[in-house]
């Protein structure tokens, strides 16, 4: 058989054979200084990733712990930490900052900590303005001062109203020229007002006399109407007369324009009408019968009269009687008014102007007499015709017309 025969051959290049077979080289080994290099660097990149990791370690005890059940101290780094939901409530660190929590649409139940709450202060309203100061003579309405004029006149609230008649008068004798609508709402209003009757060469001053209707209409009782105008009472006194009668009345402007209960706006100015007076003389012969009326407004549902016989008695005779005002058309006559003429009677013959009448019966023939007033007497005929004429005015006045037409 052939032996095979191996041997080493040391040389001295860089790298040398590590053994041979059959002369194929089969592995090198590196140059000695080579190799010593290589080993250092891998020491050191070893040293240096075994620090970085010692360096780690106790920043990742924390975390990278095993749970062993017992509680582990964490190093406090300032800021909060996030844990995991054990299922216990957990502690949380008030930051101070309020935390805005996310609504559920749910009610939450909050925990009654037995200590008062402190409500924050509700937020004050602001302090109401002090009322102005009425001036002497004058009123505040609505919060604006209404002060008088030059001769001491404040218009009443009335005439604040917008549309009303205000009448032109002197101011001494309260003599009416005119009747003028005014709009007046506001003191500025008066203010102008007052302003012009200042610059007025004939010295005449505006006074405020009706409230307007509802339908804006403005009436009032002008020149020749009889009216004068009151600087006591702010009021204007109307009186007239015709032929044996006269008329007395005054007129109060805030209450024109009113219903029955005095309130809202009607069509009717005479509601401001108070203090009705009338008074008439019916003559006949040498004889009269004088009738005098009170009502207290045109809404008073009566009316006081008192009829005068100056010539019936020694020092006259005098009557009185209150009768109903007729308010509809059922309402009836009343009686009153016929009682008058009766009452009279009663008089004239309590002065001695009776006479007996004297009837017979036809059946049986008997006969009876009764004491009547004499009405054959002149003098008797005179009183009853004045009388009459008296009843019959009543009547009109109360709004019945004549009896005897």
């Amino acid at each position: 058989m052939g032996s095979c025969q191996g041997h080493a051959e040391v040389s001295s290049e860089s790298t040398r054979p590590l053994y041979t077979v059959r002369g194929e080289v089969y592995g090198r080994v590196m140059d000695t200084k080579l190799t010593t290099s290589f080993l250092w660097s891998a020491r050191l990149i070893g040293v240096a990733i075994l620090s970085f990791l010692l360096a780690l370690g106790p920043l990742s005890i924390a975390y990278a712990e095993e749970d062993s059940g017992e509680p582990v101290a964490e190093e406090d780094s300032g800021e909060p930490v996030a844990e995991d939901d054990s299922g216990e409530p957990v502690a949380e660190e008030d930051s101070g900052e309020p935390v805005a929590e996310e609504d559920s649409g749910e009610p939450v139940a909050e925990e009654d900590s037995g200590e008062p709450v402190a409500e924050e202060p509700a937020a004050e309203e602001p302090a109401p303005q002090p009322e102005p100061e009425a001036p002497a003579g004058g009123y505040v309405l609505d919060g604006e001062v209404i002060s008088p004029d030059n001769h001491g006149y404040v218009p009443p609230p009335e005439a604040f109203e917008g549309l009303g008649g205000w009448a032109e008068v002197d101011p001494v004798t309260g003599e009416i020229f005119t009747v003028v609508v005014g709009n007046v709402t506001s003191m500025k209003d008066w203010e102008h007002q007052k302003s012009a009757m200042a610059r007025s060469s004939n010295g005449r001053v505006m006074r405020f006399q009706t409230r307007a209707t509802p339908d804006g209409n403005v009436a009032g009782y002008g020149a020749g109407s009889g009216a004068r105008f009151d600087a006591s009472s702010g009021n204007f006194n109307i009186s007239g007369g015709s032929g044996d009668t006269t008329t007395s009345q005054t007129l109060v402007p805030s209450r024109t324009s009113r219903d029955a209960n005095g309130e809202g706006r009607t069509y009717n100015i005479g509601s401001g009408l108070i203090d009705i007076e009338t008074s008439t003389t019916k003559r006949s012969g040498d004889t009269s019968a004088t009738l005098r009326t009170y009502r207290s407004d045109y809404q008073d549902p009566t009316l006081d009269a008192t009829v005068d016989l100056p010539d019936v008695g020694e020092r006259g005779s005098r009557l009185f009687y209150e009768l109903e005002v007729r308010t509809s058309e059922s309402s009836e006559r009343p009686s009153a008014l016929d009682q008058i003429s009766l009452d009279v009677d009663s008089i004239l013959m309590e002065e001695g102007f009776a006479t007996t009448d004297i009837t017979v019966d036809e059946e049986t023939g008997e006969e009876s007499s009764t004491e009547v007033v004499d009405s054959s007497n002149v003098f008797v005929s005179a009183v009853r015709e004045a009388t009459g004429a008296v009843v019959d005015f009543l009547s009109r006045l109360l709004g019945f017309g004549d009896p005897r037409s």
